[in-house]
């Protein structure tokens, strides 16, 4: 029955594909519909590739195949890059959404890369993550670019002492695209967390914040009373710079075993 109604929206937007003259390629875990062919076909491939990276990366196993499939909007632009996940939030929605406005290399690479991080995430954890915690993990897949901004935001809160409040981020439901701040430390944090622990430790600490609170989520799995005692920490750890700030690529960047993790669905 998936196989069928997959196939039978494939035959929807290959109609759609035809009337546009765009391209579309499609596979159990994707359907790709992009200005021209061989960039669907790119876009698929490259889609499928970080949709089994990411997971093996952070849960130890590959996802399974045709599990919560994803349409992927790609349209080409050469003054913006942005992305934007609608993942399945309703038992009536069959597909995650993802829209790719973006030049042709980031459409098959990084910009690619960090919305199929909150696909598997959203795959993984139908109820979500906190989106903090989902885009620090989507945004470790981000370019040099995007991280050298976050950086220079962080300097600029460090020389004027003028902090947003970690605790209003990390309590938020959501912050706005445009919100750069409070996107820089929540991406700032997640990457101290994964200095403290492993990658498991950071997803139980994400799973269970929301439900037993995050003063106690904090004390379970990083020993740390408050946030005051996380924001302290945190900041020490980015006024010793650059060393320890990438520490979690040693550390942290080895794929997760899933240990201590619900199965896989």
């Amino acid at each position: 029955m998936k196989r069928a109604c997959l196939l039978l929206f494939g035959v929807v937007l290959v109609t759609v594909s035809r009337a546009f003259s765009a391209g579309l390629a499609h596979n159990e875990n994707f359907i790709v519909l992009a200005p021209d062919q061989p960039l669907a076909e790119i876009v698929l491939a490259q889609a499928d590739d970080f949709r089994r990276t990411v997971a093996l990366d952070w849960f130890g196993a590959e996802l399974e195949t045709g599990k919560d499939p994803t349409m992927v909007h790609v349209e080409l632009s050469t003054a913006r890059d942005a992305g934007l996940t609608w993942p399945i939030d309703s038992p009536d929605r069959k597909y995650h959404t993802v829209w790719l406005t973006t030049s042709a290399d980031r459409a098959v690479g990084s910009t690619l890369h960090h919305e199929i991080a909150h696909i598997v995430l959203a795959t993984r954890f139908r109820n979500r993550l906190p989106w903090w915690a989902e885009e620090g993990i989507a945004s470790q897949y981000d370019d040099a670019e995007r991280k050298q901004t976050r950086q220079r935001l962080l300097a600029q809160f460090a020389q004027s002492g003028k902090w947003p409040s970690i605790d209003a981020i990390l309590e938020g439901r959501i912050f706005a695209p445009d919100d750069e701040p409070a996107y820089a430390i929540a991406v700032s944090i997640t990457d101290f967390l994964l200095t403290q622990g492993d990658r498991n430790t950071f997803l139980a600490l994400a799973a269970d914040g929301p439900s037993k609170g995050w003063p106690t989520a904090l004390r379970e799995h990083y020993g740390l009373a408050s946030f005051d005692v996380l924001e302290a920490r945190w900041k020490a750890w980015l006024r010793r710079g650059p060393t320890a700030q990438v520490a979690h690529n040693a550390q942290g960047g080895s794929r997760s075993t899933a240990r201590g993790l619900p199965p896989l669905r």
